[in-house]
């Protein structure tokens, strides 16, 4: 259960889901400008989790810039609508394997970890896998915003039923 206001009504619903997006799903498109942002919001939340922040504000303050400079990178022209050709089977591989590593990062909503029993955590991760294909699905089909707003969606029914 999530305790802290802010993560609860803030965190989870809303800043969350465009990080997450971001990092699994936008670049899904094979688009050059969207791959570059993801791998750039990737070293920026690897470099903020390495700075070990010991005020959670802190910590949330940094990725709501991080936010605001991905909502920033939309709304500039630039690099256009290049894009990668990536042969179907091969994306088939990746969006499969990307809504697996999904559903697996959130084995860290369960605290302490217990290792001997390893196993077990990708059954209670189940949901989020399922829902990352879902996400997938609904970017791939209808557009980034589409699958960012279902995500938004579900984060904020669990926030609200909990």
């Amino acid at each position: 259960m999530i305790a802290d206001p802010l993560t609860k009504y803030l965190w989870a619903p809303f800043i969350a889901p465009i990080m997450e997006e971001t990092l699994f799903r936008l670049w899904q498109d094979y688009k050059i400008k969207h791959l570059l942002i993801s791998g750039g919001a990737l070293i920026i939340i690897l470099f903020l989790r390495s700075m070990h922040l010991e005020n959670q504000t802190t910590k949330y303050v940094y990725e709501v810039l991080l936010d605001v400079l991905i909502i920033g990178c939309f709304l500039k022209k630039g690099i256009g609508k290049r894009v990668i050709h990536v042969p179907l089977n091969i994306r088939k591989i990746i969006f499969y394997t990307v809504a697996l590593l999904f559903g697996l990062i959130h084995i860290t909503n369960f605290t302490p970890l217990y290792l001997n029993i390893w196993f077990v955590y990708p059954i209670f991760v189940l949901p989020q896998i399922i829902m990352g294909i879902a996400f997938g699905y609904a970017r791939i089909k209808y557009g980034f915003l589409y699958g960012f707003l279902l995500h938004c969606s579900i984060n904020l029914l669990f926030v609200l039923i909990h």
